[in-house]
């Protein structure tokens, strides 16, 4: 074996990623310790370089959501949308100086987060609808006294079904005020907070549409 054989059985195994056949026939009919050395050397680099491939690999399924911005669509143009991310929740800041309103929500980019809540400005709450391009669901309050359940229906291809407080689809809604017992008209600091149902938010994909309408437009 001349001085040349080892670089060419070291290209073999370079070309090969390890130790293949055609290596192992080099080792089997020239079993030169210093060719045996440097394949030996070869494949444990070879085995580090894919454990290091595996590991880039699992950092990228592991990083987080990428932040969503959104387009805000308003039919008024006097209504003001703000929306807010932090963590894994989105707030959307609706303020209604006519008092009936709706607005379509696009996400332009990013990922859409697990839970959004609507802040909805409002002296009342005749009506609220949110829509995707599967299912509507709308729900109604008393004009006066303290919130209540209210009623609650979705609509699923034309059809409606009353649905109640342990229905997936229900919408989560609350008064947020400084007092104990808020009632209807609220003042003006105090407002409704709809939190959109998970299911919902999975469903509608990257778009969705809200409605309102104020009992004291």
């Amino acid at each position: 074996m001349n001085e040349s054989s080892p670089v060419l059985i070291l290209q073999t195994v370079f070309s090969h990623g390890g130790l293949d056949s055609h290596a192992i026939l080099f080792l089997q009919v020239y079993p030169d310790p210093l060719v045996v050395r440097a394949m030996k050397q070869t494949f444990l680099l070879t085995l580090l370089l894919n454990v290091f491939l595996a590991s880039c690999i699992d950092r990228s399924v592991a990083e987080p959501p990428q932040e969503p911005v959104y387009l805000v669509t308003a039919k008024d143009a006097s209504d003001e949308i703000t929306i807010q991310n932090g963590g894994d929740l989105t707030i959307m800041d609706v303020q209604s100086f006519s008092g009936i309103g709706s607005a379509k929500i696009e996400l332009d980019s990013g990922d859409m987060l697990e839970a959004i809540t609507i802040h909805l400005h409002l002296a009342g709450l005749e009506e609220f609808r949110i829509s995707s391009e599967k299912t509507v669901i709308a729900a109604s309050f008393s004009s006066r006294g303290a919130l209540n359940n209210g009623s609650q229906k979705i609509i699923v291809s034309g059809e409606e079904l009353s649905i109640t407080s342990d229905h997936p689809m229900w919408l989560n809604i609350r008064v947020v005020s400084s007092e104990s017992t808020p009632n209807i008209p609220l003042h003006e600091e105090e407002y409704f907070e709809i939190a959109l149902p998970g299911e919902f938010i999975d469903e509608s994909g990257s778009s969705f549409e809200i409605h309102w309408v104020d009992f004291y437009r």
